[in-house]
């Protein structure tokens, strides 16, 4: 892991990569292999969600959604969690200390967002309400990978992950 004096060097690397690597490089920080096909089946859940359902940031709640916004604390032992759905109850919460948390990394490693951090939030979220049955070892790449779309991201919106919890324990 980097020290918070070498996340430029850090992201640079990481943009200078392929999609396909990048998502690889972010899921191996968090131990986890990817190979080749995961990827694309990721990519196909993410073809399909777009083909069904045109996206807008209300989407969540123009899908019956209620989207709340949580001062309670983010972080669940060493698990960042920015967002949380439950479909039973169809609610969307925000955790705003985790997005402030998130603005401050990405100044501190010099990321620029084309759009607001929330928006790429609610747009990974999403993804998870509009794909329920997407199986576990696929959601998160596939969420990340919708929101990297929808937005137009010039990186795979995972890396977002490694930045913030980088940025929470400089120290690795």
């Amino acid at each position: 892991m980097w020290c918070s004096d070498q996340a430029p060097e850090y992201f640079a690397e990481l943009l200078a990569l392929s999609p396909d690597e990048q998502v690889s490089r972010c899921r191996s920080f968090f131990h986890k292999k990817t190979p080749r096909a995961l990827i694309s089946r990721c990519n196909a859940r993410v073809d399909k969600v777009i083909g069904i359902t045109p996206w807008s940031p209300h989407l969540s709640s123009s899908s019956g959604f209620t989207v709340v916004e949580s001062d309670e604390d983010p972080w669940y032992g060493s698990a960042l969690v920015r967002g949380t759905v439950d479909v039973k109850k169809k609610s969307l919460t925000i955790y705003k200390k985790a997005l402030e948390e998130l603005g401050s990394a990405c100044q501190a490693a010099g990321l620029t967002m084309p759009c607001p951090l929330k928006d790429i939030m609610l747009a990974h979220e999403a993804f998870h309400i509009l794909d329920p049955r997407c199986p576990s070892d696929l959601a998160e790449t596939s969420a990340h990978l919708y929101a990297t779309r929808i937005h137009s991201l010039s990186f795979y919106a995972g890396i977002l992950d490694i930045l913030q919890v980088s940025h929470r324990n400089p120290q690795g």
